[in-house]
């Protein structure tokens, strides 16, 4: 029995693989899909040598980013795959009209706009939220960057416990704190569940995210962890 031959995927990494970036448009004006604070996110298209093309959003910093700063966010979106955050397939490429962009797979949809929701963090409703989220912060520790709860970015609706990360907090707060210690990457784990759980569950609540994080963490943070239990 002979088997269908597997098309080419397009990588969203692989720069070489692409062969122009444009922006989707509607009565002449890009097609604006969400922003907040650092940016605009536009949905737009990929075209690949291959010939296939895939939609994508497009951020466009409100402040445009030097070589210095756009390294900086590829850095930390390599760094935090590698820990195991799920991100979306992302890369910053440079463009002739916008300098440095972001390029992502598109959250939600064109017509319905992004599925980030822009509001307080403090409160996850549901249990397996909470649970994504302090696995999500652990992992961003175990990185080296700050686990700040403000990383937290929930979706409208039910989304499977699924909680994002805010790319360009994780990079500021990096900027800020320079090398945080494992000491400080623990603290703010302790803060975060803290919050979490003051808002949901009280002390109960506490103590399990607090053991799924020294689950999660790796071994240096583990220890910072297992030295610094406020829920002993």
């Amino acid at each position: 029995m002979k088997r269908k031959p597997v098309g080419r995927k397009p990588v969203l990494k692989k720069a070489r693989d692409v062969e122009r970036l444009s922006f989707s448009m509607a009565g002449g004006r890009p097609v604006l899909i969400g922003g907040h604070y650092h940016g605009r996110v536009f949905a737009g298209r990929l075209k690949f040598r291959d010939g296939t093309t895939k939609q994508v959003a497009i951020k466009v910093f409100r402040v445009p980013l030097n070589d210095a700063e756009a390294k900086r966010y590829q850095r930390a979106i390599n760094a935090l795959r590698k820990a195991g955050i799920a991100l979306p397939k992302m890369a910053m490429v440079k463009t002739p009209a916008h300098g440095w962009v972001q390029v992502s797979q598109l959250f939600g949809s064109v017509s319905g706009g992004s599925k980030v929701v822009n509001k307080s963090n403090l409160v996850i409703k549901s249990r397996a939220g909470r649970t994504q989220a302090v696995k999500q912060l652990t992992r961003v520790a175990n990185a080296g960057y700050p686990p700040m709860i403000d990383l937290i970015e929930p979706f409208k609706g039910p989304r499977k416990g699924s909680i994002p990360i805010d790319i360009d907090s994780v990079v500021i707060h990096m900027h800020n704190f320079r090398a945080p210690s494992r000491e400080m990457r623990a603290n703010f784990i302790a803060e975060a569940i803290e919050t979490m759980a003051a808002y949901s569950g009280g002390l109960n609540e506490a103590g399990r995210l607090w053991g799924i994080a020294i689950e999660t963490a790796s071994p240096g943070i583990r220890k910072a962890l297992e030295e610094i239990n406020p829920f002993e």
